[in-house]
């Protein structure tokens, strides 16, 4: 297990971009970064504070010995993206029901996490006085963690 050091602890501001399914092999150097970058779509502007992936069982079996294993994993991805012309209602909305591969990722930070083949919902969110927004929910199951997401360093050279 690697040294503990809260220099490490920070609040990411996460971007996100999508694209439709493709193989995935983790960059490692500057340009193969760039290339991968390259095959997503901006999501366009998030609010912050509704990005939220959560891993959780999905589906367990009980042993002849009394304990219980993980089966199945559930991953949900959710955000709201805001609206910021007219064009996003088409753009978003065609969006609807595809497979898509999803990436969040913090320049600044370095650090990215990538969720392959997620099934893709998006609700409008309208409330006077408020940001019109949409609100995406991507779901997925796997019989384990590393089928549902992968997290990496943006490399730097």
């Amino acid at each position: 297990m690697p040294t503990r050091s809260t220099t490490n602890i920070k609040r990411r501001l996460y971007q996100i971009a999508f694209r439709l399914p493709q193989s995935f092999v983790a960059p490692t150097d500057l340009s193969e970064w760039g290339t991968f970058l390259s095959t997503f779509a901006q999501i366009g502007y998030v609010r912050r504070s509704s990005i939220e992936a959560l891993l959780e069982p999905g589906g367990s079996e009980e042993l002849d010995n009394g304990n219980e294993i993980t089966t199945e994993w559930s991953l949900s991805v959710q955000f709201a993206a805001l609206q910021t012309g007219i064009f996003d209602i088409a753009d978003y909305h065609a969006m609807q029901n595809l497979q898509i591969d999803l990436l969040l990722y913090n320049a600044d930070a370095l650090r990215a996490i990538f969720y392959p083949t997620l099934y893709c919902t998006v609700r409008d969110s309208i409330k006077g006085g408020e940001t019109d927004v949409f609100l995406f929910d991507l779901k997925r199951k796997a019989a384990a963690i590393t089928a549902l997401r992968t997290h990496f360093n943006i490399p730097t050279s």
